[in-house]
């Protein structure tokens, strides 16, 4: 399955049929790095924004 999403590529050994080395590939983690970096820089944002109004809120509230 991890070879096949791309994340890792296999190879055998000469010496022994039986060995298979994988290694995992860096391209597919740089793009899911970008894509979480994306995602945390939006949640920050409506995270912050809501911080925002609930403060407003709650300040019109206690000087009423």
């Amino acid at each position: 399955m991890l070879r096949r999403s791309g994340l890792v590529t296999g190879h055998g050994v000469d010496d022994d049929a039986r060995l298979r080395v994988y290694e995992l590939r860096q391209e597919p983690f740089t793009a899911l790095q970008a894509w979480l970096d994306q995602v945390q820089a939006f949640w920050t944002g409506q995270l912050g924004a809501f911080r925002e109004q609930v403060e407003n809120i709650s300040k019109g509230t206690a000087d009423q």
